[in-house]
């Protein structure tokens, strides 16, 4: 178990997706599957890569998201 801090725009966001899973028929759904997911998500995009790869995939997430504030 691991215990992590999130934002109130993040946390509303998981709960959302939850709350939606639910409504659709998955009656396991709960935060800690969407955000298990969201984990696997995130190793997918970085198997394989070097620390070089993994240090720019970091800097154009923080950039996007820069960019839409």
């Amino acid at each position: 178990m691991v215990a992590i801090s999130l934002y109130t725009p993040e946390i509303d966001w998981v709960n959302n997706i939850t709350k939606t899973l639910i409504t659709a028929g998955n009656i396991k759904a709960n935060r800690s599957l969407v955000v298990q997911e969201a984990i696997h998500r995130l190793q997918e995009d970085l198997d394989g890569k070097n620390p070089d790869k993994v240090i720019q995939y970091f800097i154009a997430r923080a950039a996007k998201r820069a960019g839409g504030l």
